[in-house]
């Protein structure tokens, strides 16, 4: 992601920042779903995981806004600690109606519809992925794996063909090229299959370096932008 974050701001001719970047999202929808299995039997801990990602997500909102768009407030996209706060909700939700089939569709569709008028930063397409990995930690099946990586990046292609060739009417070929850095996404399949499913040690430090990672490298940038160039 920061790479990602690297090509868009100083570097966007370097788009080989972008397709790896590409990476980062499925991963961290992965390791919250992984961290949910692993507190979701202890109200305490699940309370508090789903408590210090919407923190995270508000402090970091405002310096994500100033990086982007040049603006304290800006309500049409949000970073994406949001996407992966609805998505740890939708998982407890999912979760209280284990045998409702009905009620899980329904959670998955107000999941996927709220993340969209709210504008979280991948829309109904983090929902779609965190969907898919919930699934796949409950069947351990890899065609799983693959149907949540590719409903994912499909569903990105196919809403960018659409914005871009019926609204903007640029040539299908163009779009269909400008969006090769989906490719990064399906790297993250070998990584997430040799995962052996244990929790590692605990490390308060590291757990906070993941959350910190992200709203320190959006503060840093935002001051290289505003103070350097």
């Amino acid at each position: 992601m920061i790479l990602d974050h690297i090509s868009i701001l100083f570097f966007p001719e370097a788009t080989i920042l972008r397709l790896i970047g590409r990476m980062a999202f499925p991963l961290y929808c992965f390791l919250i779903v992984d961290g949910y299995f692993h507190v979701k039997d202890d109200k305490k801990r699940l309370c508090k995981y789903v408590l210090n990602i919407l923190l995270f997500a508000i402090i970091t909102e405002v310096p994500f806004n100033l990086l982007f768009y040049n603006r304290y407030f800006y309500f049409l996209q949000q970073n994406v600690l949001f996407d992966l706060f609805l998505g740890l909700i939708m998982l407890i939700l999912l979760d209280q109606v284990k045998n409702n089939k009905a009620l899980k569709i329904f959670y998955f569709l107000m999941s996927a519809f709220l993340s969209t008028i709210f504008f979280a930063n991948y829309i109904f397409h983090g929902v779609i992925l965190f969907y898919g990995f919930y699934l796949y930690k409950n069947s351990l099946k890899n065609n799983t794996l693959y149907t949540a990586i590719i409903a994912f990046a499909t569903s990105q292609l196919l809403t960018n063909i659409v914005l871009k060739c019926f609204i903007d009417n640029k040539p299908f070929f163009n779009v269909l090229m400008n969006n090769y850095i989906l490719a990064g996404t399906f790297i993250t399949i070998p990584l997430i299959l040799n995962y052996n499913g244990l929790q590692g040690k605990y490390n308060k430090a590291i757990k906070y370096l993941f959350y910190l990672s992200y709203p320190l490298h959006i503060v840093l940038f935002l001051l290289i932008k505003y103070y350097v160039l």
